[in-house]
């Protein structure tokens, strides 16, 4: 008999049978106990690109659309509301991502190793967790617990464990062991409260007396641009409300949640059916009539022709209601891109939804369909100066916590397996520098409080920033800046020609056909390296005159190619948005 550990509590291991682990995930914290214990760890399924490819057509193409109006009709049904499933997708769509990602990782992974072990072999020990100790709030208490808790992974692959009917012993967890749900930190309070009343009022009343046809929210956008273009469609601006969730007193819907659906064949599409209103945020079903009333509040424009918006359709609960509302109103939705990856990641869930959701996209300069328009980088003003100071030292590197468990299907380390070996990648850079460029350098380290740390897995000595600006805005104290991702801040660099290499692992960090071309040019250059130990010898043989190689003809034209089609000039295309917005 084989015991399948779902979590990374030592509880659930077993010390007379061999333990199946579902990922190293399940192992953190708890390497001291693998000497007294027969483990056997599962790989990802993932590892496999092929199968990511697959796997993601085939939830985009057809999973997705199943799964979107299955929702939409059971909401239509409980709000006694007729909406299409555009109107719902709009509202469930960003949630809907991460957690579709999630389900079928875990399906997936359990399903593999029943094939492999057979049913009748398999048993597991499980934590008797409640179904509404799982139910958040809104949609980023939903993201925020999934990438932080183990205990949400575990409780999927609890439900799981049930699903495919593999023999199981509940254990009594202790709260103050394991917290299944942990709140967002963004509910409103007195003092934001006052705030957006008053500023609500103010908006209330230039939309009464100026009837705004434009609506351009949580954009990254500089002031002066977005003036400029709430002038020429002759609308006042809109005073922004920062989001704050209003939490409810309203109770869970046991009767709504608990709806039993029927499961046959055990496919995938049926567990998800079984599992949606079991984790769909209250924002969508108990609070919705609530949270609907309340945008009156904000006086957003009651009768937009169009709307603009960069991440307001991900996690702000009341914007993501406006939108599909005003949708229904022949109001066009407008989405600009808001940071990398996007039309060069081969991979990139993300960018799907925010296609499908959207009446045209705004990218930053590529196009892959008539959907996706090009215009340029909008989040902030690109003609800003970033001189360098006079003989500038050292390197930059920024790095950033990666993901332990799958819940998202991006071109990015999507494991603990993957994060290891990125982190593997910036130790043996740093470690291939010569001394004296290692004791010039700094870290910029995004840290998201997700374990393992990058600074567990460093040896050297070497200093972490603790400043929160960009790099982009810290690269002018250094010679050169280091990216270990395929991210904003190296579109960015190369914007502002600031000097810059790409360490680029096509294990995790997929590129897509389209922009392969463009990426060799850069490889050629030097710009992008797929090893972090060529990179640092390049670094080494250069570092005494950085601006020398930087400054080659063939360098910059590769460059400007690359700009030309993924970071355009904002200065050309601002007619373009104009007219288009117009």
């Amino acid at each position: 008999m084989k015991n399948l550990v779902i979590s990374n509590d030592i509880d659930l291991w077993s010390k007379n049978e061999e333990n199946i682990l579902l990922g190293d995930w399940c192992e953190l914290g708890l390497e001291k106990f693998k000497s007294s214990h027969k483990i056997l760890i599962v790989e990802n399924h993932w590892k496999d690109l092929k199968k990511v490819e697959k796997d993601l057509h085939q939830i985009q193409n057809s999973i997705w659309e199943e799964l979107v109006a299955f929702v939409s009709s059971e909401l239509n049904n409980y709000h006694k509301t007729n909406f299409k499933k555009d109107y719902w997708e709009i509202l469930i769509g960003s949630w809907l991502t991460s957690y579709l990602v999630c389900l079928f990782d875990r399906y997936e992974t359990i399903k593999i190793i029943i094939t492999k072990y057979k049913l009748d072999n398999l048993q597991s020990k499980v934590f008797d967790y409640k179904d509404k100790d799982f139910i958040p709030e809104q949609t980023v208490d939903f993201t925020s617990n999934l990438s932080f808790k183990n205990s949400w992974s575990h409780w999927i692959n609890y439900n799981l464990i049930k699903f495919f009917q593999i023999k199981f012993k509940e254990i009594n967890y202790k709260k103050n062991k394991i917290d299944p749900l942990s709140l967002s930190v963004n509910q409103v309070n007195k003092k934001n409260n006052l705030l957006s009343n008053i500023f609500g009022i103010f908006n209330r009343g230039t939309n009464y007396f100026f009837n705004p046809k434009l609506f351009i929210h949580e954009t990254y956008m500089p002031a002066f641009l977005k003036l400029k273009l709430l002038y020429f469609s002759k609308s006042l601006p809109t005073i922004p409300i920062k989001y704050f969730y209003e939490k409810t007193d309203l109770k869970f819907d046991d009767e709504f949640r608990k709806k039993k659906i029927k499961t046959e064949n055990n496919s995938f599409v049926e567990f998800a059916k079984s599992m949606v209103f079991k984790n769909i945020p209250k924002s969508f079903v108990e609070d919705y009539s609530v949270n609907k009333k309340k945008i009156k509040k904000f006086g957003w424009p009651s009768y937009p022709n169009n709307v603009l918006t960069s991440i307001g359709q991900y996690y702000n609960e009341y914007f993501k209601i406006y939108v599909a509302e005003k949708k229904l109103l022949n109001c066009k939705f407008f989405i600009s891109q808001h940071g990398g990856m996007y039309g060069i990641a081969k991979f990139s869930f993300g960018e799907f939804f925010e296609k499908k959701i959207c009446s045209k996209y705004l990218s930053w300069g590529w196009s892959d369909s008539s959907k996706v328009i090009p215009m340029h980088h909008l989040n902030y003003n690109l003609k800003k100066k970033y001189k360098k100071i006079l003989n500038p030292k050292g390197i930059i590197i920024s790095a950033t916590n990666t993901f332990n468990i799958p819940n998202r299907m991006d071109s990015i380390p999507r494991d603990l397996t993957n994060t290891k070996k990125y982190y593997k990648n910036i130790s043996q850079f740093i470690n291939s520098l010569d001394v004296k460029i290692q004791k010039e350098s700094s870290i910029k380290y995004m840290d998201f409080g997700r374990s393992p740390s990058l600074k567990e897995f460093l040896n050297q000595n070497i200093n972490f920033l603790k400043s929160k600006k960009p790099v982009i805005e810290q690269s002018i104290n250094y010679k050169l800046v280091i990216e270990t991702l395929n991210s904003t801040g190296f579109l960015e660099n190369l914007y502002f020609n600031v000097p810059s290499i790409l360490i680029l692992d096509e294990n995790y960090c997929q590129i897509r056909n389209e922009a392969l071309k463009f990426f060799e040019q850069l490889k050629n250059n030097k710009i992008v390296f797929n090893n972090s130990i060529l990179a640092a010898r390049h670094i080494n043989d250069h570092y005494q005159d950085i601006n020398l190689w930087w400054k080659n003809k063939d360098l910059q034209n590769a460059r400007l190619n690359f700009c030309k089609e993924f970071i355009d000039s904002p200065d050309k295309n601002y007619l373009s948005i104009r007219n288009l917005l117009n």
